[in-house]
């Protein structure tokens, strides 16, 4: 039976796109490879994608082209085994996969084994267990290259709202940009207790700072911004702070004052919906018929005037003129004598809940 291939490439980097395990050179050995062996390529699919799973775009089509036969092939070939997966168990499943669909699975380099004979499954799966085991060494050396760099101050990973990257001495850095005063704003709007964090991060939205809803939370809570660095937890290491190289934006009493009102142990003072002066009695004066809270409303006289009144919202006919009632209501203020030293006591007490 004659045979047709369908041969698979793969690379997972722009870095390797161009230095290393070329897709250009990947698809010329196979070819090369099957022109030697008198294999017909039928197809040919290559990703830039991770080897951890299969949900790669080429992967896919090729498996759908397969599975509604507008290619018909009975072999697939890759250069070798971590160009087809970094994952055992994955690797397993999808060998069954396309088994299923007719093809047998081969690589050109390494990790072919007859295995009609039961022996050769041991070396098979360990031939597919090595680019897992040297994937995840490498991701364990980057993950403790990172936290070292970490622990000496230097901040790793996208540069958080207000800062950007430069390099000083062969080495990356944060240095604040032009969001920087916009990310102080933040933290300034919210200490006041006045604002919700939403209402801050919308207006600071229309100001110019990218930020989501999930993303101004952390802000909110990151110490990147006293120029700090938070360490994670990670298996026996503990959670550390440590000291950064990038400058603050802001002091640490501002970021704590921020951390006691998020995590509740300063009240946010709730702010009063705005009501109309003319009105501004409305919902506190309560009706004398059914003893609901009284609302209020305008009206206009022929003449063209509007005259407001508080009146019930039930339907009862308890209504009177607002003028009038404001300034009884001023008046009954005004009978209030009140110790100096008491206003002044009071005035701070207010100072500081309404800051």
């Amino acid at each position: 039976m004659a045979r047709k291939a369908v041969i698979y490439t793969r690379v997972s980097t722009e870095e390797q796109k161009e230095n290393g395990f070329s897709l250009q050179e990947q698809e010329a050995r196979l070819k090369r490879y099957c022109q030697r062996e008198d294999i017909e390529v039928v197809a040919h699919y290559q990703d830039d994608h991770s080897a951890k799973n299969f949900n790669r775009p080429a992967f896919q089509k090729m498996l759908t082209d397969l599975k509604e036969k507008r290619v018909t092939a009975n072999l697939f070939l890759c250069i070798r085994m971590d160009r087809f997966s970094r994952n055992l168990q994955e690797s397993l499943k999808m060998i069954q996969v396309l088994a299923k669909l007719g093809l047998e699975f081969k690589v050109v380099e390494g990790g072919n084994f007859d295995l009609d004979t039961p022996e050769n499954l041991i070396p098979f799966i360990l031939n597919m267990l090595l680019p897992q085991v040297e994937n995840e060494r490498r991701g364990l050396n980057t993950k403790r290259g990172m936290r070292q760099a970490q622990r000496e101050g230097r901040w790793t990973g996208t540069a958080p709202n207000g800062y950007r990257w430069y390099r000083e001495n062969d080495k990356s850095l944060l240095t604040p940009n032009v969001k920087a005063k916009l990310v102080r704003l933040a933290f300034e709007e919210f200490a006041k207790g006045i604002f919700t964090s939403e209402e801050i991060r919308r207006k600071l939205v229309k100001k110019g700072l990218k930020c989501s809803r999930s993303q101004f939370s952390r802000l909110l809570r990151n110490p990147v911004y006293i120029g700090q660095i938070k360490i994670e937890r990670w298996k026996d290491e503990p959670e550390e702070i440590v000291i950064g190289l990038h400058e603050p934006l802001i002091n640490e009493e501002l970021f704590n004052e921020v951390q006691s009102i998020l995590e509740g142990r300063i009240k946010k003072s709730k702010v009063r919906s705005s009501r109309d002066e003319k009105l501004p009695l409305r919902g506190f004066l309560q009706c004398r018929i059914c003893g609901g809270n009284l609302t209020g409303s305008a009206s206009r006289s022929r003449t063209g005037a509007r005259h407001f009144y508080y009146h019930c919202q039930k339907g009862c006919r308890e209504r009177f003129r607002a003028d009038e009632a404001n300034g009884q209501f001023v008046s009954f203020l005004g009978g209030f004598k009140i110790p100096d030293e008491v206003l002044t006591l009071y005035y701070h007490v207010m100072e500081d809940v309404f800051k």
